[in-house]
């Protein structure tokens, strides 16, 4: 069910006309977000302490390689 919810959120993405592209971008940027904010259940957006890690694993911690 994800799945098929993910292919229609990109070929939404892809199959709109030129003038509504920025608002169609928003939204989907916005949608693909949510993981960040809401996932393993707990509320990141609200409770910046959660954020706070997220943040710091993109952002300062580097990738080892």
């Amino acid at each position: 069910m994800i799945e098929d919810e993910w292919k229609t959120t990109n070929q939404a993405r892809f199959e709109h006309r030129r003038e509504l592209f920025p608002v169609v971008q928003r939204v989907i940027n916005f949608s693909l977000s949510l993981p960040l904010y809401y996932g393993d259940r707990k509320d990141a957006f609200t409770f910046s302490t959660h954020l706070d890690g997220i943040i710091k694993s993109l952002f300062v911690k580097p990738i080892p390689v």
